[in-house]
């Protein structure tokens, strides 16, 4: 999908993936504080309509989801306008998003004041 001249993208993620509950997986991933399966962050950046992904990465739900986003930034390019939540709002992402060169509409929170970027 587009708007204008840019591919309209978003980061969608998902935190709450269970994993088998073995040393392994409880090594990398830890057990949740109220005890049960080790969970798994699954961030994936992808085109909005049809959602034709475009990367995919999985991490530790503890790391939360601009962290995992981040890992994405590298596949962000000038020609996309990226669209997110107020979760992804703390001003170190949306400059590192910015610094890609892509551009970005976000809904913040009503209390929340976005850092002003100069081009």
């Amino acid at each position: 999908m587009r708007f204008g001249r840019y591919r309209t993208v978003s980061f969608d993620g998902c935190g709450s993936l269970k994993v088998p509950d073995t040393s392994r997986n409880r090594a990398w991933l830890d057990r949740p504080a109220h005890g049960g399966y080790p969970q798994l962050e699954l961030m994936t950046l992808v085109e909005t309509g049809t959602r034709p992904m475009i990367g995919a990465v999985f991490g530790p739900s503890a790391t939360g989801e601009t962290a995992c986003a981040k890992r994405l930034l590298h596949l962000l390019t000038p020609d996309m306008l990226v669209l997110w939540d107020k979760g992804f709002d703390g001003n170190d992402f949306i400059t590192a998003v910015t610094g890609t060169g892509a551009q970005i509409v976000a809904r913040l929170g009503s209390n929340r004041r976005a850092p002003i970027l100069s081009p």
